[in-house]
């Protein structure tokens, strides 16, 4: 019984964790199909003149999240809304901490290892931080902050 709730306290703390929470404001019109184009500008000569304006979004990205992540969930969000236009009004990264290179690149590690010599039974540790030359083993990984607005065109 305890396994299994030590089990699910960690999956709940690894999905709470992982959430973006969306800050909306404005008006919501009848959501858009999921494959519905929506054009995403970033100034606001591009965006049509005809285009009502809904609202504005606000959020902050996981750490590490790429562009991509970051558009799709504009895109999901705008759909979600009824806007078939997006204006970034803002995009800024945020330091949210440090993280080793091996952890980016999910490699196992630096640490002190163990090589064995069969041929003469001789052993001896060498040290992957050194061998990596790295001065800083640690680099700064980011957050990305958001402002949008939505339109919806006529």
């Amino acid at each position: 019984m305890k396994r299994s709730l030590t089990a699910a306290a960690a999956l709940l703390l690894l999905l709470t964790g992982a959430c973006t929470v969306y800050d909306y404001d404005g008006v919501s019109r009848e959501p858009l199909e999921s494959d519905a184009k929506v054009r995403v500008f970033t100034s606001e000569e591009q965006t049509p003149l005809s285009a009502e304006r809904l609202g504005e979004l606000r959020f902050t990205s996981n750490a590490g999240a790429t562009s991509g992540e970051i558009h799709q969930a504009l895109v999901k969000q705008a759909r979600e809304h009824g806007a078939d236009v997006i204006l970034i009004r803002k995009m800024a990264k945020i330091p949210a901490g440090k993280a080793r290179v091996d952890q980016l690149r999910n490699e196992p590690a630096p640490s002190w290892n163990r090589i064995d010599n069969s041929t003469t039974s001789a052993q001896y540790m060498t040290n992957t931080i050194e061998y990596a030359n790295v001065s800083d083993p640690e680099k700064t990984i980011y957050k990305t902050e958001v402002e949008a607005e939505f339109f919806r065109t006529k």
